[in-house]
């Protein structure tokens, strides 16, 4: 199957999203299969480790939190593809959707506290995460910044196209 975006290291084990909608785990030295877990949707980014779970969206429109060893943790609705990878830190996730929304997930309460609109604009691009503040590109042809405790726009950066990529 198609590999989609970047294998990500957790202790010995090596993990990627593939478009046979499944999160893969090998050995890292081997290569060897380790586990799979199945979505219900292409896998296309690259998954976040907060120390305890997996986290990564899928096209089933799931955050997905998954153990170390494969087992399943927890999924939380969010109603629309996820393409983008999610930043994870503090028991939170920080991920944009195709409902022209960029969240903040509580992970052990599995609920939305925020949400910030991009208009009729996609957010596909990975955010990055300073102390107190997260920046992301959208299809809108712009950089965003918002607070990360209340997810207030605290800046916007116009480009010459779509942002995609972190």
């Amino acid at each position: 199957e198609k590999v989609l975006g970047s294998p990500v290291l957790v202790g010995a084990r090596v993990t990627v999203g593939s478009y046979d909608q499944s999160l893969h785990a090998g050995d890292a030295k081997t290569g060897k299969p380790a586990w799979t877990y199945e979505t219900e949707g292409y896998v296309h980014a690259t998954p976040a480790f907060d120390g305890a779970a997996l986290v990564f969206g899928g096209c089933d429109g799931q955050l997905h939190l998954v153990a170390p060893d494969g087992k399943p943790v927890r999924k939380i609705a969010l109603g629309t593809y996820i393409a983008g990878s999610a930043a994870v830190d503090a028991g939170r996730a920080y991920v944009g959707h195709y409902g022209n929304k960029f969240v903040c997930v509580d992970l052990a309460g599995g609920k939305v506290l925020w949400e910030y609109p991009t208009g009729n604009s996609p957010v596909f691009s990975s955010p990055a995460l300073a102390s107190d503040r997260v920046v992301f590109g959208a299809r809108d042809r712009k950089v965003h910044c918002v607070d990360r405790k209340t997810g207030k726009p605290l800046w916007t950066r116009a480009t010459r196209g779509r942002v995609d990529s972190s």
